[in-house]
């Protein structure tokens, strides 16, 4: 009896929350399933949001004129044209880094694989030193079939001739189907 209550208590709870539709999403072992370019990020294994497991994703770059937004890509993912999507994830910008801004990208592609329209774009200034959530809801545009979800620090130009760096940290970023209710049945 007991294992049956487990049960019907597990199909409702997962039933309610949906599906992250993101693999490896709360970097605690790693971050496989996400790619990005070489020697800017790397996985943490000391210093995560407060809500998950120790791991995070590192993201640090050395900024030289004005190459100054860096990120990760992660797999990307079926997503149903028209729906409404909810993403959410932790960013955090330690004051000693040049970055002053976490943001996501989230970029749609047809059934042949063509970028559609312009990326919806999460953009978010928040105060550093502390962990943050950056979140929003995305609609896929018409035709859309995958999306891919992009996650990015920006820093400010340098100064004439110099460098700056910029780093900083993102955790449980998270890619659902937004729930719709109707109430309208006849």
């Amino acid at each position: 009896m007991k294992t049956l209550i487990f049960g019907v208590l597990c199909l409702f709870h997962f039933s309610a929350c949906g599906q992250n539709l993101l693999a490896n999403s709360t970097f605690d072992s790693d971050v496989s399933d996400w790619s990005g370019q070489p020697g800017v990020y790397s996985w943490s294994d000391t210093f995560g949001s407060p809500f998950s497991g120790a791991g995070s994703v590192y993201m640090e770059k050395e900024i030289i004129n004005n190459n100054r937004i860096f990120g990760i890509s992660a797999t990307r993912v079926a997503v149903n044209e028209h729906h409404t999507y909810w993403f959410a994830g932790m960013a955090y910008i330690p004051d000693s880094s040049a970055a002053f801004r976490a943001w996501a990208r989230i970029s749609w592609f047809d059934a042949i694989g063509n970028n559609l329209t312009s990326p919806s774009i999460l953009n978010f200034s928040f105060p550093t030193d502390t962990w943050v959530p950056v979140e929003g809801f995305v609609t896929a545009p018409e035709t859309a079939v995958e999306a891919r979800i992009s996650i990015n620090v920006e820093s400010d130009a340098p100064p004439k001739g110099g460098t700056l760096l910029s780093f900083g940290y993102w955790d449980d970023v998270y890619f659902f189907v937004d729930t719709i209710f109707r109430t309208d049945f006849d």
